[in-house]
């Protein structure tokens, strides 16, 4: 089978690169938008080569093999200091299996390649941002996924869908999230090594960095657990100045304000009042990893209570907050059964 078919976008975007491998390429281009109407879930591969730096950066994943255009798509939306590349291997294996589908992978603001833009720094501006991209592409996405944080953006997304009165997304998937605030849902959290735990100590590290490694011993000096630590390493890049050096490729004080909002956020009236468009519910599904204590009897008995508004909850087994990480093989299973099918 050819390999997925990738488009890179990043916010300093500038000319054209294209690989060296005949299956795989990664496209740079700025440009204006693109094409006038689409189906749900279509766009032309030369459309989503294009973006400006208005909006989000993004990466297209999608399998070349048929010689045709996917049909649908999905938004893929990671977790509060994450960016595009977490999910890269995860949607390079469902678009090989689903070549009907394509997904595009994004950085939300302040993190990755995206521009921090203006305040409000919340999840309304973070859902914004997607249905701005949205357009950009002029594609309606069928489908959208959201890790942790991302997962009340993704429903923050369909809210604003609801508000807009714009075509929602047949399916909204939440991933290890919870739809309810830091006091309620939340208020059993372990504070070891979260987010709370580790901003302070990352506004802590003196730039520019060394080095990775000297970043991963920084932090570990400050209490962050090793797996935690190498994982910030991803957001780390080069300077302009001096390439042996550097920095960080988020905006902490965005991301700050983020969580926050995070936090104070009730989504519950979402999952509870899920618009109906089309004659047909939009369906909502809960993945909840089976390490997470957060994921009370309470929670999940609310959560069933709504199964006549098409919201399901499906139980990942062996797995902690990192679920495609922890079974990639049972999330894809789940992905695969009840989305792709």
């Amino acid at each position: 089978m050819i390999a997925p078919k990738r488009y890179d976008q990043s916010a300093s975007s500038v000319g054209v690169s294209i690989a060296s491998s005949s299956s795989v390429c990664s496209m740079r281009l700025p440009g204006a938008l693109f094409g006038s109407t689409v189906r749900r879930g279509v766009a032309t591969r030369r459309a989503l080569a294009r973006r400006e730096k208005s909006t989000l950066s993004y990466r297209v994943f999608e399998d070349s093999s048929s010689g045709q255009e996917p049909t649908k798509t999905a938004l893929v939306i990671h977790g509060i200091l994450g960016n595009k590349l977490n999910w890269r291997t995860f949607s390079q294996k469902l678009t090989k299996a689903n070549p009907d589908w394509r997904f595009i992978c994004l950085d939300l603001r302040g993190h990755g390649d995206s521009p921090s833009f203006s305040e409000p720094h919340n999840l309304e501006a973070c859902a914004n941002d997607v249905l701005k991209l949205a357009d950009h592409l002029k594609v309606e996405p069928t489908a959208v996924l959201g890790h942790s944080f991302g997962g009340k953006v993704a429903l923050t997304y369909l809210q604003q869908c609801m508000q807009h009165d714009r075509a929602p997304p047949s399916q909204v998937w939440v991933l290890d999230s919870l739809p309810g605030t830091g006091a309620t849902d939340y208020a059993s959290r372990d504070l070891t090594n979260s987010i709370e735990t580790i901003l302070p100590v990352v506004k802590k590290i003196p730039l520019p960095i060394r080095s990775k490694a000297q970043l991963v011993k920084d932090l570990q000096g400050h209490g962050v657990a090793l797996g935690e630590a190498q994982w910030l390493t991803t957001n780390l890049r080069l300077t302009s100045k001096n390439p042996e050096l550097y920095e960080w490729k988020m905006d902490v004080d965005v991301i700050e304000q983020l969580f926050q909002s995070f936090l104070a956020s009730d989504l519950w009236p979402v999952v509870e009042n899920p618009p109906v468009t089309e004659g047909k519910d939009v369906e909502i599904h809960f993945v909840h990893a089976s390490k997470n204590n957060m994921w009370t009897s309470d929670l999940l008995d609310r959560l069933d209570a709504q199964q006549d508004n098409q919201v399901y909850h499906h139980l990942l087994e062996k797995s902690g907050h990192w679920v495609h990480i922890d079974n990639p093989v049972g999330l894809m299973k789940i992905i695969q059964t009840y989305m792709l099918q």
